[in-house]
């Protein structure tokens, strides 16, 4: 009951903005359901990040909550995407912070990231984002520097194309800033081995849209 109690007020904190009805609140909320097995060590370490005593225990928990933290941001994000929910929004931006505080290396978190800053108009954490992403690549001239590079730039490509189908700019700072980096991100790919066919025809593209940022006002 002690461990229950402590999960489930962890819970409630994180996902304090969440209607108790959404499919993101419920997902959540099954992290309960998930931990109440565990040792009451293990369960302080994966809510509180209470050490366990062990050092090889606590990276393996405190991987597993990032990907739960992680998963639960995005159906948040979704949520927020399909209602309109700013509320919503902020607190999987709240949870993807979590996750690169628990996992600072992993792309994947950092790239959501920047998508959640898009959608809110932040360039700037945006950009940072991006950099931090490209940037922890271990030894990028090595082949699985280069491999690893291109998985964070399809990544990229993958995120942004989804944001690029739904975003409508009303600034032209921000809608600059990410059309730039959408077309430079399929320019860059489109240059090496991994290019794929119509990468220089959407690079073309994001480049026509990039020029049209102009007519916004500042």
């Amino acid at each position: 009951m002690k461990r229950l109690a402590v999960l489930s007020f962890v819970v409630i904190l994180s996902v304090g903005a969440c209607d108790s009805n959404t499919q993101a609140y419920q997902f959540v909320n099954s992290f309960i359901r998930k931990w109440t097995g565990h040792t009451i060590k293990e369960t302080l370490r994966y809510t509180l990040g209470i050490p366990t005593g062990s050092s090889w225990k606590d990276d393996l928990i405190d991987q597993q909550r990032a990907d739960d933290t992680f998963e639960a941001a995005q159906k948040l994000y979704e949520a927020a995407l399909k209602q309109n929910s700013t509320e919503f929004l902020q607190t999987a931006t709240d949870l993807v912070d979590q996750t690169i505080k628990l996992e600072p290396n992993d792309y994947r978190y950092r790239l959501t990231r920047a998508s959640l800053a898009m959608q809110q108009g932040n360039a700037q954490e945006m950009d940072f984002q991006i950099q931090e992403a490209f940037s922890r690549v271990k030894d990028p001239t090595s082949p699985d520097g280069q491999e690893e590079t291109q998985k964070v730039r399809n990544t990229e490509i993958s995120e942004f194309q989804k944001l690029a189908d739904r975003l409508r700019f009303h600034n032209r700072g921000p809608c600059e800033a990410f059309y730039l980096e959408l077309r430079n991100a399929y320019q860059k790919r489109a240059a090496t081995s991994a290019a794929q066919s119509g990468d220089n025809d959407a690079a073309a593209r994001y480049d026509g849209v990039f020029q049209q940022c102009a007519t916004l006002p500042n």
